[in-house]
């Protein structure tokens, strides 16, 4: 099933005894940098980690994700694609959509800041980019949101601090 131009938010995405356990995991990771380049952007500010998705945690993940959006989520006619990411501020914003059907986003550790969350972007009627809204860091936060919305990291904002995140790309088995 897919849905336009929408995301979803739960707070307290996790019970809070896992999401320690969780946290525990991914801040005592070696994050590697991305050596890779997206439409001319480095990415040596975002660190990342790809996850085997028959590691526990992410079966975890899928399980409560289904939960928290079971009428958006069917893994039966789905795969997913998961990584734990460490970011940094940065001057400008890596404005993008993402080529999966849904990005399901969860903030594990980071200072709870707008500056650290989020930012989501329409584009006007010049094809320029518009901030649209911008979701604030919060640990133990989930975002379930259509791949196709333009989105960057909102640390790019003054005020912004390193943060650890879980990002599962969710893709249909039929694409």
């Amino acid at each position: 099933m897919k849905k336009e131009n929408f995301f979803f938010v739960v707070d307290n995405f996790f019970k809070q005894d896992y999401f320690e356990k969780l946290k525990n995991k991914v801040i005592q990771q070696n994050y590697l940098p991305r050596t890779v380049d997206y439409e001319g952007d480095s990415q040596k500010l975002y660190h990342h980690i790809p996850l085997d998705t028959k590691d526990s945690h992410c079966q975890h993940t899928y399980k409560t994700i289904k939960k928290q959006f079971n009428h958006e989520i069917n893994f039966d006619n789905m795969y997913v694609q998961s990584f734990f990411f460490l970011s940094f501020g940065h001057e400008t914003p890596n404005i993008h959509q993402d080529s999966c059907m849904f990005n399901c986003m969860i903030y594990i550790q980071g200072e709870n800041l707008l500056q650290n969350g989020t930012s989501f972007y329409i584009k006007d009627k010049d094809e320029q980019f518009v901030l649209h809204s911008v979701l604030g860091f919060q640990e133990n936060r989930a975002v379930l949101f259509d791949g196709s919305i333009y989105h960057a990291s909102s640390q790019y904002m003054n005020a912004s601090n390193p943060r650890y995140i879980m990002t599962n790309f969710i893709w249909s088995k039929n694409d």
